[in-house]
């Protein structure tokens, strides 16, 4: 079995809602920050009950698996060579280039979900910054909300 390499040449075109577009950014968000060398995430998603204990648990842990957890995090963080609280910025070299695909397309459609909730926002928050700073040299991502209409 052969796998094709991507180019960047070829598009992919994705069709989802609202809802299934917030999914795809907290798991673009988490992928990337995982890359930087976050992985208290895991931790945190524990805790917030994103990550059951056991198959079909939709209850939030116990405190001590909290804490289990959590220090697991902190010695597989410590593996990796960085200290408490310690990580990689998006920006620095040593984040792989899937991690920065990850950030670019989280940032473009944020801006375009961030535009769909509130048009005209008061105070515009980070979420209405988009791609500004590049760190692959992909195409830059797309992304448009169109209202009931069927591609």
């Amino acid at each position: 079995m052969s796998i094709k390499t991507a180019d960047n040449a070829t598009q992919v075109h994705l069709t989802i809602t609202i809802p299934q577009a917030r999914a795809m950014v907290e798991a673009l968000d988490i992928y990337m920050r995982l890359g930087l060398g976050q992985v208290h995430m895991v931790a945190e998603m524990v805790a917030d009950g994103s990550i059951p204990i056991k198959a079909g648990s939709l209850q939030i842990p116990e405190m001590d698996v909290i804490h289990n957890v959590t220090a697991l995090c902190n010695e597989i963080r410590r593996e990796l060579g960085f200290s408490a609280g310690e990580s990689y910025g998006v920006g620095n070299r040593a984040v792989s280039d899937k991690a920065h695909r990850a950030y670019e397309m989280e940032k473009v459609v944020k801006k375009v979900l961030a535009l769909h909730d509130n048009p005209g926002p008061t105070f515009r928050g980070v979420n209405y910054d988009g791609l500004s700073i590049r760190y692959t040299d992909d195409p830059a991502p797309e992304c448009v909300i169109t209202e009931g209409a069927r591609l």
